[in-house]
C-alpha cells in the first residue's frame, strides 16, 4: 500500500533543519523509519534545503530501492491546477 510523505512532514522538516542534511539521507531515514512500500507524492512536491529534492531524485531513488513510486498529476480547471487556495 503507497504511502504519502505528508504523515511524516513533521520529523522530515526537524530533520531537513540541519544545514549538512544531504536529500538523499533523508530519503534514508524514510526508509528507516517507517519502511515504506511506495511513496506518493504530488506533482509539484519538493523537499529538502532550498527544496532541491525533487520528482526526478525521489523516483530514481525509488527505483534503485525496489519501492514503489507514484507522482499524482495536478488536477486542471479552466486550464489552471487545482489547490487548497484556488
Amino acid at each position: 500500500m503507497p504511502i504519502l510523505l505528508e504523515r511524516i512532514s513533521t520529523d522530515l522538516k526537524n530533520s531537513l533543519k540541519a544545514k549538512d542534511e544531504k536529500r538523499v539521507n533523508v530519503l534514508r531515514y524514510i526508509l528507516a523509519q517507517i519502511q515504506p512500500v511506495g511513496i506518493v507524492i504530488g506533482y509539484d512536491f519538493s523537499f529538502g534545503r532550498d527544496k532541491a529534492g525533487n520528482q526526478d531524485l525521489l523516483r530514481s531513488f525509488c527505483q534503485k530501492k525496489g519501492i514503489q513510486f507514484f507522482a499524482v498529476p495536478a488536477l486542471l480547471e479552466d486550464g489552471e491546477a487545482v489547490s487548497t487556495s484556488r
